[in-house]
């Protein structure tokens, strides 16, 4: 993307006089006039015709705007054409976008789009400009035709609630091509993680038909289906694949895991006006702007509106009082504990008071457990399945929510340089294994730290922790890095410190 800014210019003035404030000359034009405020202009300088596309090919658009109020965003999209033979937005997450926040009068913008052709019933791009008036121009570049189009397959029934083992099922399945069918088969899948349970079956196809019906008699003698898998290929070997689903099977067991391969969360900072550190964790993932995450930050939390966290990782020194406590450093904190005691976070609740704060408790499995269990190696192959879900149950016997303290696991104990006389050990580390219990789902996981946050800079004598000794920071908030006026010495360093993990759970 190229950008070119010309004249560069607040537009306060505009905007008050022309839309929000009442008050000014009854001569100024209001910006619904569209001579004073004209619709920002845009020039396709790429073709705006071609004749020929390619199915999940990549075409290039070269365009300018300009404005003289300000470009607001600009985005590509593909469109079809409805009944009455007008251009329809096919599928508004497809849009290809180039956002510009900067407020500026007389803008121009010369700018770049590459955007796939992924709906085979696409016949042009749309691309459209928004000025900070809310005003848009649009422009269509045209296809005369869609070449490789995959083959398309339809299924009678569309899926399957329920099946029973060794049962015999029938499906009715329609084969459609532009180019002439060459092959067609079919096998049972599992879906997570993907994996063809036995060999193809081949359904004979002759002559090449642009249509074929078949049926297909099979039976589920696997308790691991979850569909059954259709691979078609037309004559130019293009190749469309379509699963039927089986949502389950009578008396078999669909439970499965939840397999989180590589995760970074680091600590938050006290109070903060702007909280975008993603230091919560969603087993369930919350979903905002479209977007499922599973590490999400107080922002987050507050844009989303509706889910559920699960814990946080934090970093532990003082209550809401800024008194120093006897747990310092680096911690695990089921959810629901955020506010509550030495975590003292009240200045959280705010934001994260949109979402459900689950319970979640933790405890250390000791190295011999995790040598006798082979914790390790269950890790280590954890996918998400029902076998994973059914050996994560063993942790029943290492984690519990009997009482509270199991709520709050911490990196160092007794790591208060204010409390020299409680006795300082070092529990997580890396390759440490923590066991976890969904208090609220009565479901069981493990955590593996693949690597420890670093707190040792942080220390004083080997173990403990150093307190804050001088600077404003003793009796003020710590809302973000080189603060005038503040100390980062000892325990307030900890703050954005990545601990980086692998996580299973049963789901």
């Amino acid at each position: 993307m190229k950008l070119k800014i010309k004249n560069i210019a607040l537009i306060a003035t505009l905007m008050f006089c022309g839309l929000f404030i009442a008050g000014c000359s009854d001569d100024d034009p209001a910006y619904t006039d569209d001579k004073a405020y004209p619709a920002p202009a845009l020039q396709i300088k790429s073709a705006t015709e071609i004749d020929v596309v390619e199915y999940n090919g990549i075409v290039k658009v070269e365009a300018t705007t300009s404005s003289a109020v300000g470009i607001h965003s600009v985005y590509s999209t593909l469109v079809k054409l409805d009944i009455d033979g007008e251009y329809q937005e096919i599928n508004t997450n497809l849009r290809k976008k180039i956002k510009i926040d900067t407020l500026v009068t007389d803008m121009t913008l010369d700018f770049e789009l590459e955007h796939k052709i992924s709906e085979r019933e696409a016949v042009g791009i749309m691309v459209v400009s928004k000025d900070v008036l809310d005003k848009t121009s649009s422009s269509i570049i045209k296809f005369k035709q869609v070449i490789g189009l995959p083959p398309q397959l339809f299924s009678e029934p569309e899926r399957f609630s329920v099946v029973a083992l060794d049962e015999e099922i029938r499906l009715s399945v329609v084969a459609k091509s532009e180019v002439g069918l060459k092959s067609i088969k079919y096998t049972l899948v599992q879906q997570q993680p993907s994996n063809e349970l036995r060999p193809y079956t081949d359904v004979v196809v002759s002559g090449n038909p642009l249509l074929f019906t078949f049926i297909i008699e099979t039976t589920i003698d696997n308790p691991k289906t979850e569909g059954i898998k259709i691979v078609t290929e037309d004559i130019k070997g293009v190749v469309h694949e379509m699963v039927i689903d089986i949502e389950s099977i009578a008396g078999v067991n669909k439970s499965v895991a939840l397999v989180f391969d590589v995760v970074e969360m680091a600590p938050e900072w006290e109070n903060p006006n702007n909280p975008t550190q993603p230091y919560l964790f969603s087993f369930d993932g919350i979903t905002v702007n479209g977007t499922t995450k599973n590490i999400v930050s107080l922002s987050d939390t507050k844009a989303a509106g509706v889910g559920s966290v699960d814990f946080a990782f934090v970093n532990l020194w003082r209550n809401a009082q800024f008194v120093s406590i006897a747990n310092r450093g680096f911690a695990f904190v089921g959810a629901d504990r955020l506010t509550g005691g030495p975590v003292a976070r009240p200045h959280d609740d705010a934001w994260i008071k949109p979402v459900v704060r689950n319970k979640t408790f933790f405890n250390i499995i000791p190295a011999s457990v995790v040598a006798d269990k082979k914790i390790d190696e269950l890790v280590a192959n954890a996918k998400p399945n029902a076998e994973t879900f059914d050996l994560l149950e063993s942790m029943s016997t290492l984690v519990s929510d009997n009482g509270n303290n199991n709520n709050m696991l911490l990196q160092r104990l007794g790591a208060s340089s204010n409390r020299p006389a409680d006795l300082c050990s070092l529990q997580i580390e890396d390759d440490t294994y923590i066991a976890v219990y969904r208090g609220s789902a009565k479901k069981y996981g493990i955590i593996h730290i693949v690597k420890a946050a670093d707190d040792t800079d942080a220390l004083s004598d080997g173990c403990k922790i150093a307190n804050i000794t001088t600077g404003s920071g003793l009796n003020n908030y710590y809302t973000g890095p080189n603060l005038t006026g503040f100390s980062y010495e000892g325990v307030s360093k900890l703050y954005g410190r990545k601990c980086t993990m692998k996580i299973i759970m049963q789901k």
